[in-house]
């Protein structure tokens, strides 16, 4: 029987976690590739756990009055789930809010398994508890068994399935191991309705503890606060590399994995050590997010994912620490489901409402250290207990204020104590100083989680010498315009608008007479997408190669390339969010589409990819691929069935120009193995600029990829110097829509 149902909880976990990354991934194209999918996508699988942990509550307490007819309907409720598979997305295009069309379209595809599954844990639990089992008297240790099962299904995704099979051979493998799992809750049922002991089921219903209302408040506070925590680590490292399932799965592993080892290591030695490394933990990620620290990659990830898994750790120790007996069983699971789904609300419908930034990771981060010993969990000890809970509040606050003083106090006295060009002494005052004042009071938990709550949304928010002239949050991001201004070799002072998205900068305009149309950053007028408009389309030369009257941008940025436009050339701009268009269109931010010479700019709202796909008809001389939203790439844009529909839009003679500039993903091989596959000619150049000048001039290092039909279409660039013809790398597998791995381009793009 032990053995049956183990495998049965087991396999039921590993399919309930390996479809959440499965079902995510195959909803990004329809969302232009954003991070936030994840967090949308995730809101709805907490809510399924909810109403899975709800069924199996209620058919826990059928189980007092007939437990063999619980038993009996759960399977036949599993079974009836089969119904709703193979499991499948609704077609068409995302009609209304993004979340909610997420939410809907993953309760259409696998609801009602999903629910089921949800049930299989504390239901086997539960009914193990009324037989005459070993375990009867503590079935928890099952908890544990079923979070190993969600582990090695969650990391068998990126690492195994994600590598080995394409998107519909996955759903066919899924189908059939879900039936697999209903064989094993009938043949289960059977014989625990044969084990099932009437005096049993009475001693396992009578609740052997009274259980406050604060003590069901820590259970939920302990179960949000690392939900929240999750969902802000994983927004955080995937806007600025890539939203797929790798960067998912991560920290979802780390945080069943924490799960595992607080409800089955009873050593004393971990829960102290772990109490030990966490505010160091916590202060060295509270450093990394008051640097802005981006790279070193693996030591700036390691830091978040580390702090994270501690700090998860230390909620679910107490957690564990706080559990029921077994007569409060599927209670306790029913309300840690619920603070699950609040903590993932929290992330994806209150904190885009209440914060124009991504505010809601540092708040998780603060809140975490609440778990730490010295604060009462579930009750107050009396007047003495709230004077001391008084006592640390006030000096979290009044330390909180006093970083706030110090950064306006060091910039009244000409210091920057937050820009990224801060020298040591000030690094030193504004960023350890108050990082070793955090640990040192680490002992006093509400103290600490004020203080460092404080001190990171004030790092979050503050300027410094930056003026943030438009914030704006969306589904896709948080995008912000910004006025710089930079000294120049002359000693002038130069005033610039930047687009910034995520930690990226997507775009920059200098400000004054004769800078309206002189584009900057990647596209400035030494940059490779320049040469493209210089040599084909003949604007510096006496006749175009071939002229460029219609072009089509897949992503508007700033709308820096209208600055090329020219009479008789139509510009259409693709672009997925509404706030880049009206940011871009605003002449009190940029000037480049207001003032184009180009005869007409139209603009598209949607994935630039479908779009033009359904644009029949629409022909272009010249197609920019150019849509990541910060350092993330929407890999969907990038597959070989994107390609070729780029492709069927080129006019003869024309040219699809892909911008593959990023810091952490070489992204070269993909595009040189589709043009590979494709019979295309293709050539491309990296632009080197040196730091200190692309901050003096706005002048940015881009990477471009020019693909054609024909190689005379590009013989203007490829007769030029720098230019080179792309390489795929040997044995490197082609990306389709079945089929991505971003571990095999994660690494430092090669150069010329």
């Amino acid at each position: 029987m032990l053995l049956i149902t183990t495998a049965a909880i087991f396999l039921a976990a590993a399919l309930l976690f390996c479809v959440q990354p499965m079902l995510a991934r195959m909803l990004l194209p329809r969302l232009g590739g954003s991070p936030a999918v994840w967090t949308a996508a995730i809101l709805f699988f907490q809510a399924g756990l909810l109403l899975g942990y709800l069924a199996a509550h209620w058919l826990g307490l059928l189980g007092r009055r007939a437990p063999r007819v619980a038993i009996v309907s759960h399977a036949g409720l599993a079974a009836m789930a089969v119904l709703a598979l193979p499991m499948a997305l609704p077609g068409g295009m995302p009609d209304g809010p993004a979340l909610l069309w997420v939410v809907a379209a993953l309760a259409v595809a696998v609801g009602a398994p999903y629910v089921l599954l949800c049930t299989v844990s504390p239901l086997l639990q539960r009914w193990i508890a009324a037989t005459d089992h070993r375990l009867s008297a503590d079935p928890y240790p099952l908890y544990a068994a079923s979070n190993a099962g969600s582990l090695i299904g969650l990391l068998a995704y990126p690492f195994v399935i994600e590598p080995m099979l394409t998107l519909e051979q996955q759903r066919v493998w899924w189908s059939a191991s879900y039936v697999v799992l209903v064989v094993l809750l009938v043949v289960g049922g059977v014989l625990l309705i044969r084990r099932t002991r009437p005096a049993r089921v009475a001693t396992a219903d009578a609740p052997a503890e009274m259980v406050s209302w604060q003590r069901r408040l820590a259970w939920m506070g302990l179960a949000m606060v690392p939900s929240s925590l999750m969902l802000g680590v994983t927004q955080h490292l995937s806007t600025d590399v890539a939203a797929a399932p790798l960067l998912w799965v991560v920290p979802l592993s780390l945080y069943l994995l924490t799960f595992i080892v607080a409800f089955g290591v009873r050593r004393p030695g971990v829960a102290l050590w772990n109490r030990r490394l966490t505010p160091i933990a916590v202060v060295g990620v509270s450093m990394a997010l008051l640097l802005h620290a981006q790279q070193p990659l693996w030591a700036v990830a390691g830091a978040h994912i580390g702090a994270f898994a501690l700090a998860a750790l230390l909620c679910h120790q107490r957690l564990a620490s706080l559990r029921p007996q077994t007569g409060r069983l599927t209670e306790f699971y029913l309300l840690i489901a619920l603070g699950g789904v609040l903590g993932g609300a929290f992330n994806a419908l209150a904190a885009p409402v209440l914060f124009n930034h991504v505010l809601e990771y540092p708040l998780a981060i603060a809140a975490a250290m609440l778990a730490l010993p010295g604060l009462p969990a579930w009750k107050f000890r009396g007047a003495r207990g709230l004077e001391s809970l008084a006592g640390q509040a006030s000096l979290g606050v009044a330390l909180a204020m006093g970083f706030v003083a110090m950064l306006m106090t060091m910039e009244a006295l000409g210091l920057r104590p937050m820009s990224s060009a801060s020298g040591v002494f000030e690094r030193v005052v504004a960023i350890g100083l108050p990082a070793l004042v955090i640990y040192i009071i680490h002992t006093r938990p509400l103290a600490m989680a004020l203080a460092l709550g404080g001190i990171l949304v004030t790092a979050s928010l503050w300027k410094g010498d930056v003026e943030a002239l438009h914030v704006e949050r969306t589904f896709f991001g948080v995008h912000t315009v910004e006025r710089l201004r930079t000294e120049q070799r002359d000693g002038s002072i130069a005033t610039f608008h930047q687009l910034r998205h995520g930690s990226t900068a997507h775009g920059l305009q200098r400000l004054g007479p004769g800078f309206e149309q002189e584009p900057l950053a990647y596209y400035h007028r030494q940059s490779p997408i320049a040469e493209v408009f210089a040599l084909i389309d003949g604007q510096a030369t006496p006749e175009p190669y071939h002229p460029l009257d219609r072009v089509a941008l897949v992503g508007l940025g700033t709308g820096a390339l209208a600055s090329y436009g020219r009479r008789g050339m139509t510009i259409h701009a693709y672009e997925i969010d509404p706030a880049v268009v009206r940011i871009a269109t605003n002449p009190l931010y940029f000037t480049f589409l207001s003032q184009s010479r180009a005869d007409s700019v139209e603009y598209f709202v949607g994935d630039g990819r479908l779009l033009l796909e359904r644009s029949e008809g629409e022909l272009y001389d010249l197609i920019v691929l150019d849509a990541f939203s910060s350092d993330a790439i929407p890999v969907h844009l990038l597959t070989l069935e994107a390609f070729g529909a780029y492709l069927a839009r080129l006019a003869p003679g024309g040219v699809l120009a892909v911008h593959i500039s990023n810091v952490f993903l070489d992204l070269e091989p993909v595009v040189a193995s589709a043009a590979d596959r494709l019979g295309l000619y293709a050539t491309m150049r990296v632009d080197l600029r040196d730091p200190d000048d692309s901050l003096r001039t706005g002048r940015y290092t881009s990477t471009w990829v020019m693909l054609s039909h024909e190689s005379a279409d590009l013989a203007p660039l490829r007769q030029r110097p720098l230019w080179r013809a792309p390489v795929a790398r040997p044995g490197f597998r082609l990306w389709t829509d079945d089929y991505s791995n971003i571990l095999s381009v994660l690494g430092t793009p090669r150069g010329p």
